[in-house]
């Protein structure tokens, strides 16, 4: 087995070293990162989402002067992903959480942060730099979206797109050799590895001065391990590359790429969307989106410059700003 960067000394991984410690992140990572004042990294714990809420809720008036705040966690027993939903952290997987205040944000148009306007591209952001970050660490293995072939990888239960589909109704869905695996976005914030979930990103607004970005990442553990129902979705980078990740470089990576982002769309705002799009492995597939109890189903034409999935439905093209995507419809 390969590593993807630090090897582990003595079976312990340079992070591991640090479980069930608080302390700057300066000291957690070896060096200044931008983005992350603290780190707490915990061997197991209920919801790494769920504890940044708890310190939220306790209000300490310590806590301003420590964010942003990172915590970390080996093993969740009530991981969560959007609307609710369990999200799997097994053995070996990475989970975390991201807790900032309004400073992180880029400014308004009248010179202040908003978190409300910000939760919508937050999601975007937090995928985009994940998937730049999983690039660098494994450039020979893995493969953007934009950048891979198109051929045949799976079917949809929905009506396909004559330009994207054969006649057996075969999805046309990049693919690529054995030796790089192709990553892409989808939409709202979901990162797909030939088209099974490699990572989930869930973020959350509380009150009008806090936001948490959880983000999951199926790095190092094996899906043999999961239950039958995410084994057939799912995918896990040691599966796929029999490649260790290194979680500290993997966290430094993206707490730059995620800073990076952010002072970028300070000038630039539709930067996120417009690299989100050409990543978005929707674009050309017929998708059903849950909006509340209704279904909208249509040809999806990407990711707008605002964030928004663009879905062709009765010859009109709508944005969509929250919803899920399903299989089909229920």
């Amino acid at each position: 087995m390969t590593t993807g960067h630090i090897p582990p000394e003595n079976g312990v991984s340079p992070s591991e070293a640090f479980v069930g410690r608080k302390m700057p992140a300066a000291s957690f990572f070896g060096r200044e990162v931008p983005l992350a004042a603290f780190v707490e990294h915990f061997g197991l714990i209920d919801s790494t989402n769920s504890y940044a809420r708890r310190l939220i809720e306790e209000q300490t008036p310590s806590l301003s002067c420590q964010v942003p705040y990172l915590i970390i966690a080996d093993s969740q027993t009530s991981g969560r992903g959007r609307e609710g939903r369990r999200w799997w952290t097994g053995p070996g997987s990475l989970a975390f959480s991201l807790l900032l205040d309004e400073t992180a944000v880029p400014l308004g148009k009248r010179g202040q942060a908003d978190l409300r306007s910000a939760v919508r591209y937050l999601g975007l952001v937090a995928a985009l730099a994940l998937l730049r970050s999983l690039l660098q660490l494994m450039p020979t293995k893995l493969v953007p979206w934009y950048a891979a072939p198109r051929g045949k990888h799976r079917k949809t239960t929905s009506p396909p797109l004559p330009v994207r589909a054969d006649a057996s109704g075969n999805h046309a869905f990049p693919t690529t050799n054995n030796l790089q695996h192709i990553v892409g976005l989808k939409w709202p914030n979901d990162l797909l590895v030939n088209g099974r979930k490699l990572a989930g990103i869930l973020v959350e607004l509380v009150a009008p001065k806090w936001a948490i970005i959880g983000v999951g990442v199926n790095t190092n553990c094996s899906l043999q391990s999961a239950p039958a129902e995410i084994r057939q979705r799912a995918v896990s980078l040691l599966d796929l590359t029999g490649t260790i990740c290194d979680h500290r470089c993997l966290l430094a990576l993206w707490l730059t790429h995620t800073a990076n982002l952010l002072t970028t769309m300070e000038t630039s705002p539709t930067v996120v969307a417009e690299e989100a799009h050409k990543l978005c492995v929707n674009t050309g597939e017929w998708v059903c989106v849950r909006i509340g109890g209704q279904i909208v189903s249509g040809p999806c034409e990407g990711i707008g410059h605002d964030g928004a999935l663009l879905i062709r439905h009765n010859g009109e093209l709508l944005r969509i700003y929250t919803g899920h995507l399903v299989d089909e419809p229920h």
